[in-house]
């Protein structure tokens, strides 16, 4: 039988404060898709690879809105 501990030790914790490029390193260094996200010791959520993708596009669409 394997447990989830077995498997959720294996993902990336990072905190809500780290930085999102450093986090991006991090889930390609680990050869993750997410990673979970601990406050005080307490999971508060999960960041993706995909939440980062479409942070990105935001920030850019945002940024093209304001110069346009």
């Amino acid at each position: 039988t394997t447990r989830v501990r077995e498997i959720a030790s294996d993902v990336p914790r990072v905190t809500p404060d780290d930085d999102a490029f450093d986090t991006l390193a991090l889930l390609n260094k680990a050869g993750a898709r997410e990673a979970i996200v601990e406050a005080d010791g307490e999971i508060v959520g999960t960041l993706t690879q995909t939440d980062y993708g479409a942070a990105i596009n935001i920030r850019k669409g945002f940024q093209s809105s304001i110069a346009g």
